[in-house]
């Protein structure tokens, strides 16, 4: 499963107005499945695996579209994901430029992950903790997988 976390333009150039520039952004996600059997193709969770912590990376300096919207993206991870919809807690935390203190954490509680579907968590994400939403989308026109 994608997971893709972007704010608005508008919020976008309203921090920019205010002199914060997003450059860096760390995820955590909680129950996230660990291992694959390629042969079956199911997913499961180690015992004791509690969360996922993507390293601070930097932020694209793209757009992506969600319902004819474009967002600029704060964050773009994979996960391992079920055929059917997993709920999960995460948490991003925003650096910007020359700033050991986050600008801004937000956190989403039973977000949907799916295999081969796109999370979408869409909002003011840099001037509010509170405009957002969550939109999941089919990552994928057809199914490309084939039997042999």
């Amino acid at each position: 499963g994608q997971l893709n976390v972007g704010t608005s333009s508008e919020d976008w150039q309203k921090a920019g107005n205010l002199d914060v520039a997003i450059d860096r952004s760390i995820i955590r996600v909680t129950q996230v499945a660990n291992v694959f059997n390629a042969r079956t193709g199911n997913i499961t969770r180690s015992e004791g695996t509690t969360e996922l912590t993507f390293n601070l990376n930097e932020v694209l300096m793209e757009t992506f579209t969600v319902e004819g919207t474009p967002y600029h993206y704060l964050a773009m991870n994979y996960f391992l994901a079920d055929n059917g919809k997993t709920l999960h807690d995460l948490t991003i935390t925003l650096y910007g430029a020359d700033r050991q203190e986050p600008i801004n954490t937000l956190k989403v509680f039973n977000m949907p992950i799916q295999r081969n579907w796109r999370t979408n968590i869409i909002g003011d994400l840099l001037t509010s903790k509170e405009n957002f939403r969550v939109v999941v989308e089919p990552g994928f026109e057809d199914d490309y997988n084939e039997t042999f």
